[in-house]
């Protein structure tokens, strides 16, 4: 859910389900695409997903990007 959320709003990176329950990743994205995807990861996320906190680092501008999709690391 995830990726395909990602893949609709152009957004590049990664996430990775951590062996303790949480989430980590990199998004990279044009302003407006890069807030509605942590939004979603916010309120939303995938159906199964129990969100308790959402905690994102200060959003930064960036001349290239560093990743050519998004996909999920296992």
């Amino acid at each position: 859910y995830t990726e395909r959320k990602a893949i609709s709003l152009g957004v590049r990176g990664w996430c990775v389900n951590t062996d303790t329950g949480t989430v980590k990743g990199e998004l990279e994205a044009p302003l407006e695409p890069l807030n509605r995807m942590k939004y979603w990861l916010k309120h939303k996320g995938s159906p199964a997903s129990e969100i308790e906190r959402v905690e994102f680092s200060p959003t930064r501008p960036i001349e290239n990007y560093s990743f050519n999709k998004f996909s999920i690391k296992r």
